[in-house]
């Protein structure tokens, strides 16, 4: 288009079409520029408001909120830097290197202090406590057996170690053949710390225990006592155990309450490190009294009724209130569960078939109802 054309066709008397075609666009242009900065402004608040929660995310995260497992592992003795003696009686060994940063409930850590008394804490000038461990002044303690203990054999040692490379290290923490005050019992295990994971592995070697042993926690506690994973066991099984909300809460520990040889309880991200978490596979097999498929309050359960469990073809039966439990060894298998029809009765659960992945899903309450 020439100059003069370009002029005539602002003529508003001559071209008025024209005008409005150039107004048009013009509007089009601003609009559309418009747009972008809001999307442009949208995309940087968004980015901030990510950002802004990855910090406070990692800054207010808790040690209550970590997920708990019980797993099978392998208890193999480590050979590091020797911290006690013989006779060593509520000793704490300060300023440890923990050989890499270890966040604990959404705080850094690169020293800790070893007690005797079977846990640790993540600072460089931790003390010494023998009572109410758990409970008492200490914070951002890790504690596998934290209890009255003492170096009273000659072949018992408190040792530490870090292996591996970057960002893969493990530090070891070993309490070996430590016994009870007064020298009972012969007692192995082992804190583990994963470099990047964060994930605490407490594993179990072979120990005799004592019948009526002195008071005992095991659990992690952040910055406060309010903020803690203290385990307890009301069926004497190690693999019941649960975090109990109150932190004096003591383990079960006995002749009778005992643990095989690399058992582990792990708190956090721990599915890479090797493991196959074990637990329970639950629920209830119930009259169905309205239809709908769902164990109600009110609805019973039904005794004595068979349920199938695969891979393994296993069975368990249900007991007096309907309920039935099945203990898995492998968290990362996924189970298929049936249960044995009953005649003239209909399975009103949809799916008939219930599948569960425990390191995936929550494996309790898989309930079959019948009316």
């Amino acid at each position: 288009m020439s100059l003069n054309v370009f002029h005539e066709a602002l003529h508003p008397k001559k071209n008025l079409p024209y005008l409005n075609i150039l107004y048009t666009l013009a509007l089009l242009k601003t609009k559309t520029l418009i747009q972008n900065l809001i999307k442009q402004k949208v995309l940087n608040m968004v980015a901030a408001i990510i950002t802004l929660a990855a910090i406070g995310f990692k800054s207010q995260a808790q040690v209550a909120a970590l997920p708990f497992t019980a797993s099978l592992d392998s208890f193999y003795e480590i050979t590091g830097t020797t911290v006690d003696a013989l006779y060593a009686d509520d000793v704490v060994y300060q300023n440890i290197p923990i050989g890499f940063d270890f966040y604990l409930g959404g705080t850094l850590h690169d020293k800790m202090s070893i007690n005797t008394n079977g846990y640790i804490e993540l600072d460089s000038t931790g003390t010494s406590t023998f009572i109410n461990i758990m409970n008492g002044s200490q914070n951002n303690l890790v504690a596998p057996f934290a209890a009255d203990l003492q170096n009273k054999s000659s072949n018992a040692s408190l040792q530490y170690l870090t292996v591996g490379t970057a960002p893969n290290r493990v530090c070891y923490i070993q309490w070996l053949h430590y016994s009870y005050f007064a020298g009972q019992g012969d007692i192995n295990f082992q804190i583990r710390l994963y470099e990047s994971s964060n994930c605490i592995s407490f594993v179990y070697g072979a120990n005799t225990l004592v019948q009526n042993p002195l008071q005992t926690q095991i659990g992690l506690r952040g910055t406060t006592n309010l903020d803690f994973v203290v385990l307890g066991d009301t069926s004497c099984n190690w693999a019941s155990a649960y975090p109990y909300p109150t932190i004096t809460t003591y383990f079960p520990v006995s002749f009778s309450c005992n643990m095989p040889s690399g058992f582990a309880f792990n708190f956090g991200s721990c599915i890479n490190k090797g493991t196959a978490n074990f637990g329970f596979i639950t629920g209830k097999v119930f009259d169905d009294t309205n239809g709908n498929g769902t164990l109600d309050s009110a609805e019973a359960g039904i005794k004595n009724q068979l349920v199938n469990i695969t891979p393994g073809n296993y069975y368990v039966s249900t007991n007096a209130t309907g309920s039935y439990s099945f203990f898995f060894v492998d968290s990362t298998i996924t189970y298929s569960l049936t249960v044995a029809p009953i005649t003239y009765w209909n399975q009103t659960n949809i799916p008939n078939v219930i599948t569960c992945q425990p390191s995936t899903q929550a494996c309790s309450g898989l309930n079959f109802g019948f009316k």
